[in-house]
């Protein structure tokens, strides 16, 4: 499924975010137990726009599709397929190694 990042506001929700994680790698049995240390984080400014998974097989751009429900989104293929900055296709390989036959790739659309 295609699920959706959530915002955070303030300190305070950091906090808890930073808790419910330690408390989720706790439960996982991460190695340290409680510690899990050392642990950080990235955080970036969200950009609402229309979240798409590009799906390209043999390097070549298939399917465009909208997150829907997180499982089932709709087809927006013809319509990706005329914004410039989408590649129609991809390389094969390049020097980070070779492409996957079949690779996905998730995003968000803004203006």
């Amino acid at each position: 499924p295609m699920l959706s990042l959530q915002n955070a506001f303030g300190e305070d929700e950091l906090r808890e975010f930073d808790a419910r994680i330690r408390r989720h790698l706790e439960n996982r049995g991460y190695p340290g137990g409680g510690r899990v240390d050392p642990f950080g984080y990235t955080a970036e400014v969200k950009i609402d726009g229309l979240a798409v998974e590009l799906t390209y097989e043999g390097g070549r751009l298939i399917r465009g599709a909208t997150r829907g429900d997180g499982v089932r989104g709709e087809d927006v293929t013809a319509n990706l397929k005329t914004i410039s900055d989408i590649p129609l296709t991809i390389p094969r390989s390049s020097s980070a190694g070779p492409v996957p036959d079949v690779l996905d790739v998730r995003g968000e659309i803004f203006m």
